[in-house]
């Protein structure tokens, strides 16, 4: 995200698993307010080498982030943790949270974050899984990063086996509710 208009004033519904926070966002210049469920922040953004790495000043305490955004939802790596957040403008969460996407209504999709390699696949076609178990784990620029799921369900197929490479954006395991 780049804030460009002193004084712009965002609203966001921000959900990390089942966790929803509302946030809004305003630009003050030089840095950045952030209201996260009543708490406020000041944080200094700097880009760093490419437009998806920032360096973060949070009230002080320095960070490192990565945002990857995949399909609707974004990736976000502060120092090394890894985080599946689906951001959406708070008015128009209200309009999701009244109509259900095709996605929404019919599963998950698993989709590799970056190009990699599949390093273990934690199930099997007609497991049960909860919100947030780990579904697969490639390895990625030397790291591992284990792929969870966003919700209940059934895994119905698994297009993958453990060894392959993947591409960016491949589907890697179908889950339906």
């Amino acid at each position: 995200m780049s804030f460009t208009l002193k004084g712009l004033k965002l609203s966001y519904l921000i959900t990390i698993s089942d966790d929803t926070h509302r946030v809004s966002v305003e630009d003050e210049g030089k840095c950045v307010k952030l209201n996260v469920d009543e708490n406020i922040f000041q944080v200094d953004i700097e880009p760093l080498n490419d437009q998806h790495s920032f360096s973060l000043l949070v009230n002080g305490q320095s960070y490192i982030a990565t945002a990857t955004r995949h399909g609707s939802d974004y990736e976000i790596i502060i120092n090394g943790i890894s985080y599946v957040v689906d951001v959406q403008e708070e008015k128009l969460a209200l309009l999701r949270d009244q109509v259900k996407s095709p996605l929404q209504a019919g599963g998950e999709k698993i989709i590799a974050p970056m190009p990699g390699r599949v390093i273990a696949i934690h199930v099997a076609v007609g497991d049960h899984i909860d919100t947030s178990q780990g579904i697969v784990t490639i390895e990625a620029m030397k790291m591992e990063n284990e792929l969870r799921s966003q919700r209940t369900g059934t895994v119905s197929e698994i297009r993958i086996k453990e060894g392959d490479t993947v591409d960016k954006n491949s589907v890697l395991v179908v889950i339906k509710d």
